[in-house]
């Protein structure tokens, strides 16, 4: 989702131009935009950044872009930073409390430390027994906006019930969704509308931003930004 925030700010404030970039915040006129996503991040990762965010903040408005349903994110305590070796930091986000780390896929190359915990959280008999863990995060995530009545969308960036590329194969699948996850203000994969319009992702995962803005032009009337 890096850059792709700026999509929704391009489409409901009509703006011709955006100057792609990685910062995670930008103001115009009186709104805000703010992007918590990070390189690789999971669905821990994404429900515990926007935990983070609602501690101090109530948005008019949350986009929920949950990631692959078999990568894992972990936390440190925030007092353990200066023990932790960090070889790529861009992985590493903190707050006030805790250090988070992205997992991202399973990798198993070398003995680097991110690579050891993914060896101890999967399975390597079964590729999808962290989707439901993963799961959970989207329900947790999605009924925090529900208590606090904050309007939302949400969507997975692949459809987990119909992965459209051997990649997204391996990102997690599953028979359906679960009975206590609300559907309700749920959109459709990008990642699928863009391959169904005729667009080429070419490893299979990551899309273009103006394809993307083209996945919020034709859903403009779901999203509930006034």
């Amino acid at each position: 989702m890096l850059g792709k925030h700026l999509a929704f700010h391009q489409v409901f404030q009509n703006q011709n131009k955006i100057s792609i970039n990685k910062h995670n915040y930008m103001m115009d006129s009186n709104t805000k935009w703010f992007n918590l996503s990070c390189p690789g991040a999971g669905n821990s990762y994404i429900r515990w950044r926007l935990f983070d965010f609602l501690e101090n903040q109530t948005p008019d408005y949350v986009y929920l872009q949950f990631s692959g349903l078999v990568r894992r994110d972990w936390y440190f305590d925030i007092s353990n930073e200066d023990k932790l070796y960090v070889k790529d930091d861009h992985a590493f986000t903190k707050s006030k409390n805790h250090i988070y780390l992205a997992g991202g896929n399973r990798i198993n190359d070398d003995d680097y430390f991110p690579n050891v915990l993914r060896k101890l959280s999967y399975s390597f008999m079964d590729d999808n027994s962290n989707n439901h863990h993963s799961l959970q995060e989207i329900y947790c995530a999605i009924s925090i906006l529900d208590k606090l009545k904050i309007k939302y969308n949400w969507s997975v960036y692949y459809d987990p019930l119909n992965p459209p590329t051997e990649s997204t194969k391996l990102e997690g699948k599953i028979k359906k969704w679960p009975d206590f996850i609300n559907l309700q203000n749920k959109l459709p994969s990008p990642l699928n509308y863009i391959i169904d319009a005729g667009y080429k992702v070419n490893d299979g995962v990551h899309f273009e931003y103006y394809q993307y803005v083209n996945f919020i032009e034709n859903h403009k009337n779901l999203i509930h930004i006034n």
